[in-house]
């Protein structure tokens, strides 16, 4: 769970969820649960590095977490 303690936090997350495949991206991985990367772009038929971008983002709002494997 993100923790919205201040002002900023919440403008962070809330520009996190400020695209239509961030939104897909969190509503795809709260129904499926973990996926790889490139399960995530064939699901939303975006490319892989668009994917990561968004992910990305979504990483440094504390809405998503990654791991390598």
């Amino acid at each position: 769970m993100v923790e919205v303690d201040s002002p900023e936090d919440l403008t962070k997350v809330m520009d996190a969820l400020g695209h239509v495949v961030r939104l897909r991206i969190v509503a795809l991985l709260r129904v499926n649960g973990p996926l790889y990367l490139a399960d995530i772009a064939k699901r939303l038929g975006v490319s892989r590095a668009l994917a990561k971008v968004h992910l990305s983002k979504l990483q440094r709002a504390g809405l998503v977490t990654t791991r390598v494997e």
